[in-house]
């Protein structure tokens, strides 16, 4: 299966960081606003679950608030070379 050009950046960032299919899954769910109880209720997992997931994601991109979050993913997403990237 063949990316589309503006998705290729956001494949590689998420490869990059070895993020997991589910963490990518959640990632967009934070990015569309939703809380950890929504979370929970779009993926069928418990807000334990949801919260280990957030916690491994902000790990893995040294972030530690949703607001890093988004501005590191759409950053990303705006890039053309991802390796240039500096951590907020």
């Amino acid at each position: 299966m063949k990316l589309k050009t503006r998705q290729a950046p956001m494949a590689i960032f998420f490869r990059a960081h070895d993020l997991s299919k589910r963490e990518c899954e959640v990632i967009d769910l934070i990015l569309a606003g939703k809380s950890n109880a929504q979370i929970r209720d779009a993926l069928f997992i418990s807000v334990a679950t949801v919260k280990k997931h957030v916690s491994n994601i902000f790990i893995k991109l040294g972030t530690n608030s949703r607001s890093q979050l988004h501005y590191l993913v759409m950053r990303a997403a705006l890039s053309d070379s991802i390796e240039t990237l500096d951590r907020p």
